[in-house]
């Protein structure tokens, strides 16, 4: 099992902007973070695409295996990918080294579901 790094993003639909971690600690230390239905936090899943942009949850991927778009989910204990481009719901689980040195190497984070979502089409 690999070892990750725990952070968040949080998108706030209220100001239309995703804030990123830095935000969220200085939030966090201001007690200012507040569990609300319109922050929608999403956690770090400690993988990179193959350009060492950090992967979380929500994210709209694009890549192997056949150049797919998926979108990264947390399914019953697992950090998942759902297949965008098909006609039926798949999901593949990732949590292992191997796999995590093949989404570095051939996937290409292409946006997330907030603030991209004419990408997230099933």
């Amino acid at each position: 099992m690999m070892n990750r790094e725990i952070k968040f993003r949080i998108w706030s639909p209220k100001i239309n902007t995703m804030l990123g971690w830095d935000d969220v600690k200085w939030m966090m230390s201001e007690l200012l973070l507040t569990e609300t239905e319109t922050n929608i936090p999403m956690q770090f899943t400690g993988m990179k695409d193959k350009n060492g942009r950090e992967i979380y949850e929500g994210d709209i991927i694009y890549g192997t295996p056949n150049m797919l778009k998926m979108v990264v989910v947390w399914y019953d204990s697992f950090w998942c990918i759902k297949y965008l481009d098909c006609g039926t719901e798949h999901i593949a689980i990732y949590g292992d080294d191997s796999v995590s040195t093949r989404i570095d190497s051939e996937v290409e984070a292409i946006g997330n579901i907030y603030e991209n979502p004419e990408l997230y089409q099933e």
